[in-house]
């Protein structure tokens, strides 16, 4: 119990940190590129001090032996221990050979409906790139800091997302990204299986004056983050420690 409390506290505080950082430079600036620049590098910062130092955590983009390549990915995480990971590396700016990226990531500062359809699609046009195998192991999230929408309206921009895909046909449910979040509106979607295929589901809580849910969204980030570092261990045949 007192794990489970410390726990609940820690996450409670990283909530209250991103959220006050994210805050804090909107008072001040508003030349919106730099803006969304430091909100991306706030999250990279958090994920950075959760992995350890065999993993990479950075921005740019993927690529596939046959040399295509994403659009860049704000947020790119990245197996240090192949030869092969990097086909270029520039301090945190990369890009990333298909067979070592274990999860990838967009972050938005104030999504609307177009920007996120286009994060929607970047990301799933990312793991298609990263083809077969490497693109179900690999996870990936939108995560977007606020937005003017409600909880309701994020999952009609789903739809119209995916309605709007011209790959439509050729993608698995793996190529969608794992979760979506927004912390400040408390809005966290969670893509399940269903009959075959899949469904996002909304998370909620019981009250709406907590921060319950930013602190789930945190939880789930880093659960996002550590199964994809852990489906690419696995296959090394590096098993995780029991518990």
């Amino acid at each position: 119990m007192a794990t489970k409390a410390r726990s609940s506290s820690y996450l409670e505080s990283l909530a209250n940190e991103v959220l006050s950082k994210y805050r804090r430079l909107d008072t001040i600036l508003t030349h919106a590129p730099s803006i969304g620049s430091y909100h991306e590098k706030i999250l990279r910062d958090v994920i950075k001090e959760y992995l350890p130092s065999t993993f990479s955590v950075g921005e740019g983009f993927i690529i596939n032996k046959d040399g295509k390549t994403s659009s860049q990915m704000d947020i790119l995480i990245v197996d240090n221990m192949d030869p092969r990971s990097f086909g270029y590396k520039d301090h945190d700016f990369y890009v990333a050979s298909n067979i070592a990226v274990v999860c990838f990531g967009e972050v938005k500062t104030y999504c609307k409906k177009n920007e996120f359809i286009k994060s929607l699609h970047n990301l799933v046009q990312a793991s298609l790139i990263m083809g077969g195998d490497h693109s179900a192991r690999a996870t990936s999230f939108l995560f977007c800091y606020d937005a003017y929408a409600s909880a309701e309206t994020f999952s009609k921009w789903v739809d119209a997302a995916i309605g709007k895909l011209s790959s439509k046909e050729s993608t698995n449910s793996w190529n969608y990204p794992d979760n979506i979040f927004c912390l400040k509106k408390k809005i966290m979607l969670e893509r399940r299986p269903i009959n075959g295929g899949f469904q996002y589901w909304h998370v909620t809580s019981k009250k709406p004056s907590s921060n319950i849910i930013q602190q789930k969204i945190l939880q789930d980030l880093f659960q996002c983050v550590t199964d994809g570092c852990g489906r690419i261990r696995m296959l090394q045949g590096i098993n995780p420690l029991e518990k």
